[in-house]
């Protein structure tokens, strides 16, 4: 069981190193869509569940292709790469430019954050302190200090993802899949 830091810079959590990256809708790409496609049947089952109205926020959306495919019209996702999220935005995506990593998580029932946590310089704090019920979330499963991509921070196998980062930041463990070697988590408060 490990859940390993990579490095202490926040840079690939900013809005610099987004910059000038460019915009990429995953849902045409094999293993992002079909991630995608998992966790937006995960949040659709939670919303056809409710009995009242539900809101969702995506942190680190990207393009919104999760957002296209959720069943609630009380949805938003959130990412600070320009580029993302015009394109997100020409396409009728409910996608803001936001710097979700410093300013205060708002109020939520669902909060998604998929593709996004392994490149946090604190990704258990920031879990911590999101503000809602349910908590879907995706991140590479298995990476060393030898083989990981140069802009995660973090690496974790599935006991240390399930220990330190769900558990660790206060969420209960509810379901896991292994999808195109990431880890898809669904856990409740």
């Amino acid at each position: 069981m490990y859940f390993i830091k990579f490095k202490d810079s926040e840079y690939y959590s900013t809005e610099e190193f987004h910059r000038d990256r460019p915009a990429v809708d995953h849902l045409s790409e094999a293993g992002h869509k079909d991630r995608i496609e998992l966790s937006a049947e995960w949040v659709n089952s939670l919303v056809r569940a409710s009995e009242e109205g539900v809101t969702l926020i995506d942190y680190g959306c990207g393009t919104g292709g999760a957002l296209s495919l959720i069943e609630t019209e009380n949805k938003i996702g959130y990412d600070f790469n320009a580029p993302a999220v015009r394109y997100a935005q020409d396409r009728g995506r409910p996608v803001e430019f936001r710097d979700f990593v410093n300013e205060p998580p708002l109020r939520s029932n669902i909060a998604m954050i998929t593709e996004c946590l392994e490149h946090l310089s604190d990704p258990v704090k920031f879990l911590f302190e999101l503000d809602a019920d349910w908590l879907v979330m995706s991140v590479p499963n298995g990476e060393t200090e030898e083989s990981h991509y140069e802009a995660h921070t973090h690496g974790m196998d599935e006991p240390g993802c399930r220990e330190y980062l769900i558990k660790g930041s206060g969420w209960t463990p509810v379901l896991m899949k292994n999808v195109w070697g990431t880890q898809l988590w669904l856990a409740r408060r």
